[in-house]
Formats: C-alpha cells, sequence, structure tokens
C-alpha cells in the first residue's frame, strides 16, 4: 500500500539559529512526499489508517534545527507520534484489537526483553519511539505499530482527542512524580501544551 507523509529531511546549509554556514553542518527542509510502500506487518503488529496527529515540539526541533535532545535527523525521518486512527489490518497473533477498531496509540515500546523491560520500565532500556531519530513517526497516511501499545477509543471521542491522549499522560506523569494533589497551587512557567 502506497503511503505518503510528511518528513524532515537534511540539506547542506546555514544553521538556522547563527546563519552561519559551517562545513558538516545541516539544516532539515520539511517536505510532504511519498513514503514508499507500507512495510508488511509482524504477527505482533497492526496497520493503522492514521486520523489525527498531535504536532509536538520535538518535531518543531527536528524541522527547525534538525535536531532535539541528544537526537539528530542524520538522512530524513517522518515526524509525529501523537496520533489515533482507524485499524485496518491485523497481524497473525493479535488479539487485543480487530480490523475497525478505533485507536489511540501508545508512541514508544521496548525493543528488547531484558530485566529493565520486564520490570515495567522499559522506557529505560532501548525502545523504537515515533518520530525520534532513527525511528519514523506516524504523520502519515498508513503506520505499522505495535498492537499491545494501540488502546480502544469510546465511539464518541474524535481522533483529535484521540491524538492528545500522549501529552495527557505526560502531564499526569508529572503531576504524579511531582504528587500534586487536587486543590493544590501550583507554579508553571515556560507553560506549553503539556
Amino acid at each position: 500500500m502506497q503511503n505518503r507523509g510528511i518528513f524532515v529531511e537534511n540539506r547542506e546549509g546555514k544553521d538556522p539559529w547563527t546563519d552561519k554556514g559551517v562545513p558538516g553542518d545541516w539544516i532539515t527542509e520539511l517536505k510532504i512526499g511519498d513514503l514508499g510502500a507500507t512495510r508488511s506487518l509482524e504477527e505482533d503488529e497492526v496497520l493503522i489508517k492514521v486520523k489525527a496527529v498531535g504536532i509536538c515540539g520535538s518535531d518543531v526541533h527536528y524541522w527547525t534545527q534538525g535536531r532535539g535532545a541528544r537526537f539528530a535527523v542524520d538522512n530524513k525521518m517522518v515526524l509525529g507520534h501523537e496520533g489515533a486512527g482507524e485499524i485496518i489490518q491485523v497481524g497473525s497473533k493479535v488479539s487485543n484489537v480487530v480490523k475497525g477498531d478505533r485507536v489511540a496509540f501508545e508512541p514508544g515500546y521496548a525493543t528488547g526483553d531484558d530485566e529493565l523491560t520486564k520490570n515495567g520500565r522499559y522506557n529505560l532500556s532501548k525502545v523504537f519511539f515515533c518520530a525520534t531519530p532513527p525511528d519514523d513517526g506516524c504523520l502519515c497516511q498508513y503506520f505499522v505499530h505495535k498492537a499491545s501499545c494501540c488502546y480502544k477509543m469510546p465511539e464518541e471521542m474524535s481522533y483529535e482527542l484521540g491524538a492528545m491522549i500522549e501529552p495527557l499522560s505526560v502531564g499526569i506523569h508529572a503531576a504524579k512524580r511531582a504528587r500534586v494533589e487536587p486543590g493544590q497551587d501550583v507554579l508553571i512557567t515556560g507553560a506549553g501544551p503539556i
């Protein structure tokens, strides 16, 4: 199945912040185009027809700076990790979702089976994470993902709200880590969507 998406691609040029060109420096260019055919599913994966994707600050950094935190776009990368869509195909061993389910999905999953992963702390191990180099994101028509990271949405929930579940979960996690309780006063600096 042919697939189109929004991606960033390196090109030699000037640093967007300093406007200076240094050999080896690069900037990224935002493109909309053909991504080629979607890859075939593994037995534990699903094919999602993407309906909504949020734009995160990290997507903007990869576009405007070619990098975010310690990660840099080496060649090209599909953007987007806050997504929701409809499952249109399931792998042979998938049982938690079926074709036609409306889902939001967790953008990251463990790629190994080490002790950290077994203890529920896969984020400290090697992970696939949408739109974090070298992993492509979901800002495309069709996206292959692990079924175990897909969660059915209520029928009354819009795809746009489904795509916001990932940033909402980040905010909830931060509040839990800070032990914020209902009714407490808090100071928020650098306020963004999270």
